[in-house]
């Protein structure tokens, strides 16, 4: 289960106990917090470069029947990670990703920087701007306790992820995919997006939540999360991640 940029493992705080009971879990943690030095090398900052670390834990836990979960920019790294897996990997499921053309798709310069300048000028006043505005308010204080968590990051570091996935670009990576792609998306975020056609791939909206929907309404998630390992898996169990 691969977090979104400038989230956590706790952001499947509502899933990791339901989905063990089923397959091995396995949750990356990909940011430092803003109490490091500032001085981290951003080199591994690429969507490729986290691709290989999952990777990496895949081959480590010999694992040969692999589900990537990929939150928002998790889905690209998940993407990325499921072409070097190859036939391992038996499915990708994205969470609010892939479809949305001003992340997805790479960005033009001028463009890109225009997205940057924010965060570059004050970053944590628009991070907690921007989580407030796709959160939900479903929860009480969800969106303030997301704010809060993604706005403590180390900003050259988070600045760097951002700017890698700016240069990435989906439609590159589409058509050599060779497993199941589905995602479960927001309705209320998908309506104002321009909105990417990717052959095969397929989306189920969420109506009343937002970005986070794995912790807006985590009932509703789990049951259609369930139902499409169901679909996609049948009966394998053994040595599942998750």
């Amino acid at each position: 289960m691969i977090h979104g940029w400038c989230g956590n493992a706790e952001v499947w705080a509502q899933q990791i106990h339901g989905f063990a009971e089923r397959y091995r879990v396995v949750v990356f943690d990909f940011f430092a917090d803003d109490d490091a030095s500032g001085d981290e090398d951003c080199s591994g900052c690429s969507i490729g470069h986290l691709a290989q670390t999952v990777v990496a834990v895949a081959d480590a836990l010999k694992a040969q029947a692999v589900v990537l979960v990929g939150h928002s920019m998790g889905g690209p790294i998940a993407i990325e990670a499921a072409l070097e897996l190859e036939g391992r990997c038996l499915l990708v499921l994205g969470i609010d990703t892939f479809t949305d053309a001003t992340f997805y798709r790479r960005l033009a310069l001028d463009e890109r920087e225009h997205r940057l300048a924010g965060f570059r000028a004050d970053f944590k006043s628009t991070m907690i701007s921007m989580v407030r505005r796709i959160t939900s308010d479903r929860v009480e204080g969800l969106s303030s306790r997301i704010g809060a968590s993604m706005s403590a990051k180390e900003p050259r570091t988070a600045l760097a992820m951002l700017e890698a996935l700016f240069d990435w670009d989906i439609e590159e990576h589409w058509s050599h995919l060779r497993c199941p792609v589905e995602a479960i998306n927001s309705a209320v975020l998908s309506s104002g997006a321009e909105l990417l056609m990717l052959p095969g791939l397929s989306v189920h909206l969420m109506e009343a939540v937002g970005h986070f929907p794995m912790l807006e309404d985590p009932e509703s998630f789990n049951a259609l999360a369930y139902d499409i390992l169901e679909h996609n898996l049948g009966d394998v169990r053994t040595d599942h991640m998750s």
